[in-house]
């Protein structure tokens, strides 16, 4: 990894087929070991389940709030200033 400054101008957001829109900010050769993204989410909108493969995601509510479902744990609502973590899965 080399140091560098990203700069937010640099991105485009994009619509997921999850239903929610993200801005890739870094995910990119320059540093492999970690992914960071935007994701939004419009009001009274229910993203669809989705899973990576060998990933470990990470959110950070920074604004609003919402509910998370993560695999059977219970539903959780959340929002400014808490963080979700999903463990990695690995597809055997």
């Amino acid at each position: 990894m080399q140091p560098e400054i990203r700069k937010i101008a640099e991105y485009h957001e994009f619509e997921t087929n999850e239903r929610c829109f993200v801005t890739e900010v870094a995910n990119d050769t320059g540093d492999e070991q970690v992914s960071i993204a935007r994701a939004r989410v419009k009001r009274n909108t229910t993203t669809a389940w989705h899973r990576l493969d060998g990933i470990t995601e990470r959110y950070i509510i920074t604004s609003g709030k919402g509910r998370v479902e993560i695999g059977d744990l219970e539903p959780v609502d959340v929002c400014e200033g808490d963080v979700v973590r999903i463990l990695v899965y690995v597809n055997v």
